[in-house]
């Protein structure tokens, strides 16, 4: 009986056990189940991330494209700006990679390729051969970005610099003292035009700085934003003398014509400016004044363009009158003893300029005159010209 009721427990156990194994397999079955069907939702959710990341991805890598090409062909373009047709097939190549469909890529790199064939001018020419001049006034002509820089020969010497008290109009600031110029040196034959000018600024993409400038207005001038080199609200061409730029504009100027003639150009100091004007002489004006300038008298109060006047006796223009001309001196007392070779006061609140303008009478016009101004001061009436020494 005690063996029966062991063997009833044991199989009553091994029942249990088997119902409670089904029971769990039931139970794993149905989690199965639920894991199954949640697994398949986040599979579901899952794919909808993966397709909205990949989407945002393909965005992001067109736009990338995109970019890329659009700074490609800028590049393209400047280097085709600049002749550099070598590196625009560089570009155009990187582009066909990118784009392998682009017809306009295919076509320019086979005119680029044509291009590098062709003999190129060297990027740094030699600097131009100065030498001294065999006699004063003796012409150089020189071509840069296809427009031309006349120069005149001025041998080194000693003068006069200044005015006696008797000449008519001097000022107080005129004392003569005698000037040596121990070296010659080439000046510009007349103002910077703005035709001149006008290469400086296409080669550069230059900005003009200074003070708001001055420009005409209605037989006056006025001072207004609207002005500029431009436009001076006067009627100008390229052979007018150039105006309204501060002295930062003239040695912007002068830094870029030194650069393509390969020699140092800049302002004349002053000494080499009144030497220049004189050219020998010794009296007010270097000549007759109605000959050789524009002024109050003549000019019909307004600028004329370079060089239609009588030249001075070393082929000098417009020296007198037209417009004032910047010098490389701050404006200060001149010395009381002989000076050689002198470059002016090293500082100073204004810069000298010389030589008159069209709307002044004649005595402003006179050799020795001169006047001060604020080097950040853009006049409608106030141009330069360069000198080159030997």
């Amino acid at each position: 009986m005690q063996k029966k009721v062991l063997l009833l427990v044991v199989w009553a156990f091994l029942v249990a056990s088997l119902l409670s194994e089904s029971f769990a397999d039931s139970l794993n079955s149905k989690n199965d189940s639920a894991q199954a069907a949640a697994a398949s939702s986040e599979e579901d959710e899952n794919a909808d991330a993966v397709s909205n990341r990949g989407s945002q991805i393909l965005e992001k890598l067109k736009q990338k494209k995109k970019e890329q090409l659009e700074q490609l062909w800028n590049e393209v373009e400047k280097s085709i700006d600049n002749e550099d047709y070598k590196n625009a097939a560089v570009q155009l190549e990187s582009i066909l990679k990118l784009d392998k469909n682009s017809k306009e890529a295919k076509e320019l790199l086979d005119l680029c390729q044509e291009n590098m064939n062709v003999p190129q001018p060297p990027q740094n020419p030699s600097p131009i051969k100065w030498t001294a001049g065999a006699k004063a006034g003796e012409r150089m002509v020189l071509k840069v970005n296809g427009v031309e820089f006349a120069f005149r020969w001025c041998p080194a010497g000693k003068f006069m610099m200044g005015s006696p008290d008797s000449e008519n109009g001097r000022g107080n600031d005129e004392p003569q003292h005698e000037v040596t110029l121990t070296k010659g040196f080439w000046i510009m034959e007349t103002e910077v035009t703005v035709g001149m000018f006008k290469a400086f600024v296409n080669d550069t993409d230059y900005q003009s700085k200074g003070l708001t400038p001055w420009g005409f207005a209605n037989g006056k001038i006025e001072q207004n934003s609207k002005y500029s080199w431009q436009n001076t609200g006067a009627v100008q061409s390229d052979s007018y003398p150039v105006t309204c730029l501060s002295l930062a504009d003239v040695e912007a100027f002068c830094k870029w014509l030194s650069k393509k003639m390969g020699y140092t150009i800049q302002l004349p100091t002053e000494a080499q400016w009144e030497y220049a004007c004189r050219a020998g002489t010794t009296s007010a004006y270097a000549g007759n004044l109605e000959d050789i300038a524009w002024f109050d008298n003549n000019s019909n109060k307004q600028l004329h363009p370079v060089g239609v006047k009588k030249p001075n006796a070393w082929g000098l223009y417009d020296m007198h009158g037209n417009v004032w001309e910047w010098c490389a001196d701050w404006y200060d007392a001149y010395p009381n003893e002989s000076v050689t070779d002198p470059t002016g006061s090293q500082s100073g609140y204004s810069r000298v300029f010389r030589g008159g303008s069209a709307f002044e009478d004649s005595r402003d016009c006179r050799s020795a005159d001169r006047r001060g101004g604020d080097p950040d001061g853009r006049r409608c009436t106030t141009g330069f010209r360069c000198v080159k020494v030997q």
